[in-house]
C-alpha cells in the first residue's frame, strides 16, 4: 500500500464516519478508485489492506471516546451512583424487615 493509498482511505473514513452512510464501503470504494487511476486494475484485496481498514475504524473509535469522554464519564458516574443508591436501598429493607443489621454470608 503506497502513502497517498493509505491518505485516501483515511479521508474517506474521516469524511463519511459520521454521517449516516457505510463509512466501510467508501473506503473499498476509495481504494478500488486510487488501484484504477494508478493503473494497478482491481486486484485482490491484501491482508496489509484489510489490516489499515482495521486500523482506521479503530482510530474513529478511539476519536469517538476522546471527543465524548466527559459525557461518558458523567454516564458512568450517574450508572455507578444509581447502582449504589439501589443497593442502599435494598439494605435498608432487609434491615427494616429483619431487624438486624448483620451482612449474609452467601
Amino acid at each position: 500500500m503506497q502513502t497517498i493509498q493509505a491518505v485516501i482511505m483515511g479521508a474517506a473514513q474521516g469524511i463519511s464516519e459520521f454521517l449516516p452512510i457505510s463509512s466501510s464501503a467508501h473506503i473499498v470504494f476509495s481504494s478500488m478508485l486510487y488501484k484504477i487511476f494508478a493503473g494497478t486494475g482491481f486486484q485482490n484485496v491484501g491482508s496489509e489492506e484489510i489490516f489499515f481498514d482495521i486500523l482506521i475504524h479503530l482510530a474513529s473509535l478511539f476519536a469517538v471516546i476522546i471527543f465524548f469522554f466527559k459525557d461518558l464519564k458523567e454516564i458512568d458516574e450517574m450508572i455507578l451512583l444509581l447502582h449504589y443508591k439501589n443497593m442502599l436501598k435494598h439494605a435498608k429493607v432487609e434491615i427494616f424487615l429483619t431487624g438486624n443489621a448483620e451482612q449474609k454470608q452467601d
